[in-house]
């Protein structure tokens, strides 16, 4: 036969098929059968036999594809296999290229003809010289060979505000914005920022104040309600008829009295019998 439908477990299947070293029938001609169910039904195993044992009519094309992977693997000709080598080698050959790193070219400001006199006194931090220089007319717009602004080389928040500065007193003379200028700072503007760290910091310390207050008087109140507390607690003890402290554990009896310890227990018994004995001698008497 050319083909050997089964439907069995792995257990068993070396068993009816045999092994892979040792196989009782070709495995290329062996074929499972899909059931759903562990055990088939005889209703199942019928209708699987029906449309295994059935003649469907195809094309010769749709045939061939449904048999192509079950045909044995054709062995490629020698031709075939240079070929593929030799498409292989030329592919890594283009992997190894595009990875091949391009030396970078290290930027440098003193061949940076783009690089202006600005752009160095604002890199170096010299607020003197930057000033002297937007004061003859040097742009503040212009960009180095990086695209970079001179405002953009401030190393620190002084020279930044440098900048600034110039902008608030000659605001109409450059395109401040596409200077990357922010606000400009002035001697109105100066007096308001202080104003306003003046009036946080005030309100900062009436926080802090207000909270050491609602502390403290949270912490009074949490003491008041722990004490009330403590003196219901011991209000509501069963108190030692000899010491008179809250009795917290089990109490010790004798007759109808209650004590704390064993000691308690001895000494008010004593008392009782010094108290008898007094009273019985003062009857006597």
């Amino acid at each position: 036969c050319e083909l050997i439908f089964v439907s069995v477990s792995k257990r068993m299947q070396s068993t009816l098929l045999g092994t892979e070293r040792e196989p009782f029938v070709p495995s290329s001609k062996v074929r499972k059968l899909p059931f759903m169910l562990g055990r088939p039904t005889f209703e199942v195993v019928r209708e699987a036999y029906l449309r295994v044992a059935s003649v469907t009519f195809a094309e010769e094309k749709t045939v061939e594809a449904l048999t192509a992977r079950f045909k044995p693997v054709q062995e490629p000709t020698q031709e075939e296999l240079e070929e593929k080598a030799r498409q292989k080698e030329e592919k890594a050959k283009q992997k190894a290229a595009a990875q091949e790193v391009k030396p970078v070219k290290v930027y440098k400001e003193e061949e940076d003809e783009l690089y202006t006199p600005l752009h160095a006194a604002t890199a170096a931090g010299d607020e003197a010289q930057l000033l002297e220089l937007l004061e003859d007319g040097a742009d503040p717009t212009a960009r180095d060979g990086k695209g970079r602004v001179p405002f953009f080389l401030a190393p620190n928040q002084k020279i930044r505000d440098a900048y600034r500065r110039f902008r608030g007193s000659n605001e109409e003379l450059f395109d401040w914005a596409a200077a990357c200028v922010p606000d400009g700072i002035t001697d109105e503007t100066e007096a308001q920022k202080k104003e306003k760290e003046r009036e946080k910091a005030k309100r900062k310390k009436q926080r802090q104040k207000a909270a050491k207050a609602e502390a403290k008087e949270e912490a009074a109140e949490k003491a008041k309600h722990e004490e009330e507390e403590r003196k219901m607690l011991e209000a509501a003890q069963i108190k030692c008829d000899n010491c008179s402290k809250p009795i917290v554990s089990k109490p010790f009896s004798r007759l109808e009295f209650q004590y704390c310890t064993p000691e308690c227990v001895a000494a008010h018994k004593r008392q009782l019998q010094a108290e008898a004995a007094m009273k019985r001698f003062g009857g006597s008497a």
